[in-house]
């Protein structure tokens, strides 16, 4: 609403009073009314996206994180069958199919291009859950599971520091039956740094994607309807990133000695 100065000397127009019949057809349809001599009032209506965040910068993805989640939280549980070898896993790390659900954070941004007159979008959390654990039911005893070496006697202590030089094989090789968590959950994470490295390869192309995505002040008038309209149209493109990098990743696992070089 902008107030402005008039003539006062001059004689203000007869105009219905408030409660005439104006009012009846409603208050947004008065205009202009004259409160008091000298003194108009103008009703300025919002043009739509006006208040919307402008573009100052290109939009950039940021970097996916990966969660890792345990068995239970997939359909496929890679510990259930042996590898084309015929071995039993001690641990598995894999990424997460996309009827799986492997996305648990996708938040967008969006500004609006005043001159393009088009809403644009980046990411601001990309977060991608990928399966990674011990598989327990294959070490049952007398495999004794070790999370802290500390809480074994000196003699146990001893057979135990022996068994670890046979966790830097593959599959492990022990003598005194003692494996230790943390060094095939380490082993794991080097799957996982190798999946994260797939990812990062394939997102220039959704990079690519997500700028291509424009959508006018006409279809989204407002910030939240633009950022639904944006999650809407960038979903399908973050599952594309997924499925082509589960893919790689897969290739990359099948060539020969993959697991004894990890």
């Amino acid at each position: 609403m902008i107030w402005g100065k008039v003539d006062s000397a001059r004689t203000p127009p007869r105009l219905p009073p408030v409660a005439g019949p104006l009012l009846k057809r409603g208050a947004a349809k008065v205009q202009d009314y004259i409160e008091h001599v000298g003194v108009a009032r103008v009703v300025v209506k919002k043009r739509p996206c006006e208040d919307a965040p402008p573009c100052q910068e290109p939009t950039n993805v940021i970097k996916p994180t990966l969660k890792e989640v345990k068995r239970s939280d997939v359909l496929d549980d890679p510990c259930l069958r042996p590898d084309k070898k015929g071995r039993w896993p001690a641990g598995v790390f894999r990424p997460l199919y996309i009827k799986e659900k492997p996305l648990s954070s996708l938040d967008i941004q969006a500004c609006y291009d005043r001159q393009a007159d088009t809403w644009r979008f980046a990411i601001s959390a990309l977060e991608i859950k990928v399966l990674l654990d011990i598989c327990e039911n294959n070490l049952l005893p007398p495999i004794r599971i070790i999370d802290d070496i500390s809480v074994l006697s000196s003699s146990e202590a001893c057979d135990a520091l022996a068994d670890v030089i046979g966790h830097f094989e593959y599959p492990i090789r022990v003598t005194f039956w003692y494996v230790f968590r943390p060094i095939l959950i380490a082993h794991e994470r080097h799957h996982k740094q190798d999946y994260e490295k797939v990812i990062m390869l394939k997102l220039p192309e959704f990079e690519n994607k997500v700028r291509e995505i424009l959508i006018t002040c006409q279809e989204a008038a407002d910030l939240n309807n633009a950022l639904q309209k944006g999650q809407a149209a960038i979903l399908p493109w973050a599952h594309v990133l997924l499925t082509n990098a589960e893919q790689e990743y897969s290739k990359a696992t099948l060539q020969p000695d993959y697991e004894e070089k990890t």
